[in-house]
């Protein structure tokens, strides 16, 4: 769907493929992104992920980011997910402000 703007002017802003290379639990994938009006793509090699503790845009997100940063660290899933959590007779809760983003956004509801 165009919303205000030109369908015959369309055109691809950005691509990436990801590859799975290794299987298991610790899966390894392969990233290309590629810029449009960039010359060349980049790479990325994403291993040790934990493939069934995320929605796949975690790893879509981390691939184009270590693509993009080649030598930047990123933070580990459990350092993200690091979050105090208070406790009553019934249940125990998390308060959303005490999620750091990326994480955040997966509990928010539009």
């Amino acid at each position: 769907m165009i919303c205000n703007g030109d369908e015959s002017r369309r055109r691809d802003l950005a691509r990436a493929k990801i590859d799975n290379v290794s299987r298991g639990a610790l899966a390894g994938y392969r990233a290309r992104v590629r810029e449009a009006g960039f010359a060349g793509a980049r790479t990325a090699a994403i291993s040790a992920y934990p493939r069934w503790s995320a929605p796949i845009w975690d790893l879509v997100l981390r691939a184009i980011a270590k693509a993009r940063t080649a030598n930047v660290e990123l933070p580990t899933r459990a350092e993200l997910l690091q979050y105090p959590v208070y406790k009553d007779d019934q249940c125990s809760l998390v308060r959303l402000d005490d999620i750091p983003e990326p994480a955040r956004s997966a509990f928010i509801n539009d």
